[in-house]
């Protein structure tokens, strides 16, 4: 016989309310994480393609396709200028005293690309740095020494890295530097190894070059200091990272303004892209930028300057921003020519 069981349907009615209610929460939340976090996810993507996509803007302002910066003439000329590799040369040094070393901004709208976005490159020439390895003898453990254009390689860097100390009231780097170039059992081929010696690491934070904005003091970064990317152990002035700038006290605030277009053409018009002569070319050309005369430069950089302009190597900093999401890189673009064609190549990528 059947016991009667009183509250029992109730019970069970509480239950499955139970299991339902749970059963709903889950799935809002789920719905709510989903709705909050794949909106993430596809910002995330179109700015991560938005900053490539500054790579190709870079690209073609290093190709002198961008017309802007480098303005079509007319057939007849674009042909000359394209099998004249000295026209080329200068409208490239043209493009990079136009734009290297600042922010070139661009912004995008829904309505004219489907979608909007911020976009800012930084393009730098790694002939504009020094050249770490093409002035370190690491089968000998030393700096290298050139008498025969009286460059002593130890002076060198005793008065770089003073010069820092007085500049940016850090340590002096010289000892750890000397010290990190006698453990080397290979030669370093990334920027990065150098964090590894003791008082550089505290520039593990600063790296990558990023230009500031008017009242923001700039820092002096690694990589912007030193390239690995440049095997002649030259430095060319008119390609000077901004890094130079500050430690040598070569007007600083210029790399907050634009340089003015009547010296840009005074030089590419008059300045001999083969054969400089910076005693007299100096003073003339590049006074105006960086407001010290020849005589007032360090006796231990200036036996360093490239007699050519010839850039093989530049950097490109990219911040791409949509909607609250970004993302940065940097990228390592070589020119090199073959069969007497220009190629640009992108060799690595670093995302930040």
């Amino acid at each position: 016989m059947k016991q009667q069981q009183p509250g029992f349907i109730l019970l069970a009615v509480f239950f499955m309310l139970t299991m339902a209610v749970i059963l709903v929460t889950q799935i809002y939340y789920k719905a709510v994480l989903y709705n909050s976090f794949i909106p993430v996810v596809i910002q995330r993507e179109h700015a991560k393609q938005l900053a490539q996509s500054g790579i190709a803007l870079a690209l073609n302002q290093l190709a002198l396709q961008d017309q802007k910066l480098t303005p079509p003439t007319e057939k007849k000329d674009a042909q000359k200028n394209e099998q004249n590799p000295e026209m080329q040369a200068k409208q490239l040094l043209k493009v990079l005293l136009t734009v290297k070393n600042k922010w070139q901004k661009f912004s995008f709208t829904q309505t004219q690309d489907g979608f909007e976005g911020e976009l800012s490159i930084c393009i730098t020439c790694e002939d504009g740095k020094i050249p770490l390895n093409a002035l370190i003898d690491y089968d000998q453990k030393t700096f290298k020494s050139n008498k025969s254009i009286n460059f002593d390689g130890a002076a060198f860097f005793k008065d770089l890295f003073e010069s820092i100390v007085q500049v940016s009231g850090g340590p002096n780097f010289f000892e750890s530097v000397t010290s990190f170039i006698k453990e080397q059992k290979f030669i370093p081929h990334e920027i990065t190894q150098l964090v590894t010696a003791k008082e550089v690491k505290l520039l593990r934070n600063q790296l990558f070059y990023i230009p500031q904005e008017e009242g923001q003091r700039q820092e002096i970064c690694l990589a912007d200091l030193f390239t690995l990317w440049q095997d002649q152990p030259t430095v060319n002035p008119l390609l000077f990272s901004a890094a130079l700038q500050i430690i040598y006290r070569l007007n600083a605030q210029s790399l907050l303004k634009s340089v003015d277009q009547e010296l840009i053409d005074k030089i590419i018009e008059k300045f001999s892209l083969t054969s400089a002569n910076w005693q007299k070319d100096w003073d003339t050309f590049l006074k105006p930028i960086y407001g010290v005369s020849y005589n007032d430069l360090p006796k231990e950089l200036t036996p360093l300057f490239s007699l050519k302009f010839e850039p093989r190597v530049f950097s490109v900093l990219c911040y791409a921003k949509v909607a609250q999401v970004e993302q940065k890189l940097v990228a390592i673009i070589a020119r090199r020519w073959h069969e007497q064609e220009e190629i640009f190549e992108v060799k690595k990528i670093y995302w930040l």
